[in-house]
């Protein structure tokens, strides 16, 4: 079947030497047809552009810390048509495989958040990126565009944007994105407190990872040549957020120009991009689905607001939920942090806290 979609990783890369203890001797590689899947929980996938190709031979020699044959890569697609490649995708997905697709431009997230529009299923989709989307449909300068304030039925459930830059976005963009309840996290607020963006993380399933968040310094690449930005080290700490996410169902690392062969040091970030996402993603803690019996509950009481929130820790992990009425005899749990409980039980209601009764 994979033959119909993607082309087989180059002798030349699986020929190299690699460490003893690498990921490669870790990783299912796609070499011939009729391979088949057994008990992989992850895979890889380029584009025919060279860019994972250029990642791989350093992705390989990092530690191979996850276990035994638990990652695939399964080469490049055949088609950049991401439409070409959707059946391939949703076939890996009903399968418990989260596809990690490293491309150029982000046509295959879009395609694959439309997709679930179209299939009515649910989307929380977190894009890590330097600005917001904008209203019109398609792709311009690499990023995904949804119709912000013209078209609310194709809006995803939940859609966050992490890393935002105000001299890159429009301030009338924002009171629109915002007025549609998207989530925006600016890019100082997130670098003062990284482990903010953990709950904000946790129940993405769609993710998209724009490069050009990245300060140019961390690539080297004359695509991106903004000053200012992430650095490599909070870029892996939110992929790892976003591995440790139990509902996670689709990556793509994109941002990149299409004809880009791209130097050492930004094959080196992306390679530890992906690390770090599955470094995440197999110290899963098993929160999810959320059981009640697992988790010990706080509740705050506040007096002069006439008001009860109940807070909700996992025994297992540690990881705070808040529950929030949805109607009046139905409450929904949202993933927060215990800066939040500790802020509520201070009598203080914080932005956070706000921003996610707000969000239901």
């Amino acid at each position: 079947m994979l033959e119909s979609w993607t082309t087989i990783v180059s002798k030349e890369i699986l020929e190299r030497t690699y460490d003893n203890h690498s990921l490669r001797h870790s990783i299912t590689v796609y070499q011939k047809p009729k391979f088949k899947l057994k008990k992989e929980r992850i895979a890889l996938i380029g584009c025919n552009d060279g860019l994972l190709d250029a990642v791989r031979p350093i992705l390989y020699n990092f530690a191979g810390n996850f276990g035994d044959k638990q990652i695939v890569d399964l080469g490049n697609f055949k088609s950049l048509n991401p439409d070409h490649n959707l059946q391939l995708i949703k076939d890996l997905i009903d399968a418990n495989i989260t596809p990690v697709i490293v491309s150029s431009n982000a046509t295959h997230l879009h395609a694959q958040i439309i997709s679930y529009l179209k299939n009515k299923k649910k989307i929380h989709c977190s894009i890590i990126d330097e600005s917001i989307p904008d209203k019109a449909q398609g792709l311009v300068d690499n990023r995904v565009l949804f119709p912000v304030a013209t078209n609310k039925i194709l809006w995803p459930d939940q859609f966050k944007v992490i890393g935002i830059q105000k001299h890159q976005t429009a301030a009338k963009k924002i009171q629109e994105a915002e007025g549609n309840n998207l989530r925006l996290i600016r890019l100082g607020k997130l670098k003062n407190d990284l482990t903010s963006a953990e709950p904000l993380l946790r129940d993405t399933n769609i993710l998209g990872f724009n490069a050009r968040v990245l300060k140019s310094s961390e690539t080297n690449d004359n695509s991106n040549t903004s000053p200012s930005g992430l650095n490599i080290d909070q870029a892996c700490q939110l992929m790892r957020y976003a591995g440790i996410n139990e509902q996670i169902q689709f990556v793509n690392i994109f941002g990149f120009d299409d004809t880009f062969s791209p130097r050492p040091l930004t094959a080196q970030s992306i390679a530890q991009l992906l690390w770090y996402f599955l470094d995440g993603f197999f110290d899963q803690k098993g929160d999810y689905p959320i059981d009640k019996r697992k988790l010990k509950s706080y509740v705050v009481d506040l007096k002069h607001d006439n008001l009860n929130i109940c807070f909700w820790k996992s025994k297992r992990s540690g990881r705070w939920w808040v529950e929030v009425p949805r109607t009046k005899r139905r409450t929904v749990l949202m993933p927060c942090s215990h800066k939040e409980y500790e802020s509520c039980a201070a009598g203080i209601l914080s932005d956070q806290l706000l921003e996610i009764f707000e969000s239901v």
